[in-house]
This record gives C-alpha cells, sequence and structure tokens, in this order.
C-alpha cells in the first residue's frame, strides 16, 4: 500500500476530540505545540500516532497523543481512490487568562 503525504485529498478529522489540558502543565503555566503524525489505512483508521514535533513538554505530548488515538477520520482519496496517508496535525495548548 502507498503512503501519500498530502495527497490531493487528505483524510480529515470527523470527530476531533480536544486534549485534556494535563493539571501539571497547567499549574506550571505550560503552553505549546505539539505537531503529530497520523498514519491512516484507506479506511481512515488510525494506525499510528507519532509525534514530528515535541513542544517540549512531555504531558502535552502524551495528552495530545492520547486525544489523536480517540480521533475519527474520513478516508483520504487520491484521484477518487481511497489511500492510505499520513496526516500532519498540530495540537495546540493555549492556557486561557484570568484562569
Amino acid at each position: 500500500v502507498s503512503r501519500y503525504h498530502y495527497p490531493i485529498m487528505l483524510g480529515r478529522v470527523k470527530l476531533p476530540l480536544a486534549p485534556k489540558y494535563p493539571r501539571s502543565a497547567r499549574r506550571r503555566g505550560v503552553e505549546g505545540v505539539v505537531m503529530l503524525r497520523v498514519s491512516l489505512s484507506p479506511l481512515g483508521e488510525i494506525s499510528l500516532v507519532q509525534i514530528e514535533k515535541s513542544s517540549g513538554d512531555i504531558a502535552l505530548d502524551q495528552a495530545a497523543i492520547k486525544a489523536a488515538k480517540q480521533w475519527q477520520f474520513y478516508p483520504a482519496e487520491h484521484d477518487g481512490i481511497v489511500v492510505a496517508a499520513d496526516v500532519l496535525i498540530p495540537v495546540n495548548f493555549t492556557l486561557e487568562k484570568g484562569r
């Protein structure tokens, strides 16, 4: 099975669940972005979630992976045919001011 890294019609998230902000990171005032690489089967099922670029904080990285493993995707397409694909997804952790 070929893997497309940014094919014509990427697998889109159909059910994105927001990651839970880790309490330890919230207490420390840590914010960041985790760039995930999500590998999808031709059916849009997640076969692998990896960190492409760390936020620099292990708690944020782990929370992003845990949330991503619960997401559901539409299949990626190439020339109208569903294919396996890798999708890069940024997961942002930003604290609300005044909380």
